[in-house]
């Protein structure tokens, strides 16, 4: 064999090692262009099809998800590539409530993302007790956990549509812990912490310690920085909406980092982590599709994020928020809303502050009719009464007081006489019963053994108010075993009744040992 022979030999063998080369490419390439694929859009005209079946003896809020009203808008028809996403962060540590929710748009076509961070304390419209925005996945999911997420999701959504026209198409549930291990898939994110952040929770077991300035964030330290409202010394303290900005510059940043080119080589690694830290509606394949669209996008162009306009409120007194309708609609109409047709003020259903002081509703009926009508004024408070209950430092089975600078409950028995600096008309002995308890007659009118003076007060032949030292003397009075007692008539004066009690008698509460009073 001479040499051209064996030249020709090895081309042949390179060609065909290129071609099994190129074939397997095209294999691959073909599989993932199955696997990696744009997700279905839901069926928002049949809002139940994929609601879980409603257990007998749920108690969330059926109301908010029996079939949710579709706005108009979403009737037009979708943009083409226009996705979009509820992005919820759940905390765990402090009840479960979805603390920040985000709305994204994604354009593919025209490789965009807007984000519009929607307030916890957002009042909606709701039969529920609680009337924050935060609290409609708890109120909602039920008891049967496997069910818990898609029926906090789809209550969530239909209240995201309410506030925005826009019925979200896929959700993003993530907790804090999975924050830390997504920011650390990446290799951490850099970020210019704008404050020294110095918080400490030990009811949640949560601590947060950040210095101010640009730097590689870790896992830890990103959970920190996105959930800090406030400091110790109560600095930095703008709450909800001060975290909402530090956590829309935290996604920018975090996106810059998920658009790098060697990030974007990572993507089936980063998806599969993804995946497993998140609970979504979306699959691993729907996951790349947005990745790989996402290639050649700028995060400090393409990437925004905007807090939804609002303002203050309150109920009854707590602190609340209210959107702000034309402000709204201006964010929605300029690169938010999917649809072909624009959103209009006929799309939403906002409850609004009343002249009167009530709320009520655009575009809808009140969930909760009591909204509708100003709380009552209260009365100005008045300054409580001096206590009338016992010495707390007394044993209430003591025995009548022997103290001689406090009165004595068998005062009452001991003759005519009053005491100095009492009004005579007042038995010494009686106290104002505390609120709520009962008089006992007896406490008033006593009735004295026989041979006994009558009380001034109650001898129907005295004057009640003539000075008790010029009553009868005992000795010369008249034997009351022979006395012809006058007709009383319409004498209020009641019959003479059992003797009183020699001690002064305590509250039901506090002589059984029960009741919010027992000691």
């Amino acid at each position: 064999m001479d040499e051209q022979e064996k030249k020709q030999k090895i081309r042949r063998r390179v060609l065909i090692g290129l071609a099994a080369a190129a074939l397997a490419v095209a294999g691959v390439a073909l599989f993932l262009r199955s696997w990696i694929r744009p997700p279905a859009l839901p069926d928002i005209t049949r809002p139940d099809i994929n609601l879980p079946e409603i257990q007998p003896g749920d108690e969330s809020d059926l109301e908010l998800f029996d079939g949710a009203e579709i706005p108009a808008v979403a009737l037009s028809g979708r943009r083409e590539g226009v996705y979009t996403f509820l992005v919820v962060g759940r905390d765990t540590g402090g009840g479960g409530n979805t603390d920040t929710m985000l709305l994204l748009t994604y354009d593919v076509n025209a490789k965009t993302i807007h984000g519009l961070s929607l307030p916890r304390d957002t009042m909606i419209n709701t039969k529920s007790a609680s009337k924050r925005l935060n609290a409609v996945y708890n109120y909602n999911k039920g008891k049967d956990k496997d069910t818990q997420v898609e029926k906090g999701m789809s209550a969530l959504k239909k209240q995201v549509s309410k506030l925005t026209g826009i019925v979200p198409d896929f959700y993003v549930l993530v907790e804090w812990e999975a924050v830390g291990k997504l920011v650390d898939a990446l290799g951490g994110v850099y970020f210019d912490v704008p404050f020294n952040m110095n918080y400490d929770d030990p009811y949640q077991n949560l601590h947060i310690h950040q210095q101010a300035g640009y730097r590689k964030l870790t896992g830890d330290d990103a959970m920190q920085v996105i959930r800090h409202r406030k400091n110790n010394d109560g600095s930095h303290s703008e709450g909800d909406v001060g975290r909402l900005k530090v956590q829309q510059d935290f996604l920018k940043a975090a996106a810059a980092e998920c658009l790098k080119p060697a990030t974007l080589l990572k993507a089936p690694a980063l998806a599969q982590i993804f995946m497993e830290n998140v609970v979504t509606d979306l699959d691993v394949g729907n996951i790349l599709y947005f990745a790989q669209m996402a290639m050649g996008m700028d995060a400090e162009k393409d990437v925004s994020f905007v807090t939804m306009p609002y303002v203050d409120a309150r109920h009854p007194s707590a602190s609340m928020v209210l959107p702000v309708e034309k402000d709204l609609l201006k964010i929605l109409n300029e690169g938010m809303n999917p649809y072909v047709d624009q959103i209009q003020s006929s799309d939403l259903e906002l409850l609004y502050r009343k002249s009167g002081g009530g709320y009520g509703v655009t575009n809808g009926t009140l969930a909760d009719s009591s909204l509708a009508y100003a709380p009552k004024p209260k009365p100005d408070p008045k300054p409580d009464p001096e206590p009338d209950e016992e010495d707390p430092d007394t044993d209430p089975d003591a025995g009548p007081n022997t103290d001689p600078n406090l009165p004595d409950s068998s005062a009452g028995q001991t003759g005519p006489g009053t005491d100095p600096g009492t009004d005579p008309g007042t038995d010494p002995g009686i106290e104002n019963p505390p609120p709520g308890v009962p008089i006992d007659p007896s406490d008033v009118f006593p009735e004295l053994p026989n041979g006994s003076n009558p009380d001034p007060g109650t001898d129907p032949g005295t004057d009640p108010g003539q000075d008790p030292n010029t009553s009868t003397d005992p000795g010369t009075s008249t034997d009351p075993g022979t006395a012809v007692l006058p007709d009383p008539g319409p004498d209020p004066t009641p019959p003479p009744l059992p003797d009183p009690p020699t001690e002064t008698e305590a509250p039901a509460d506090i002589q059984t040992g029960e009741g919010e009073n027992s000691l």
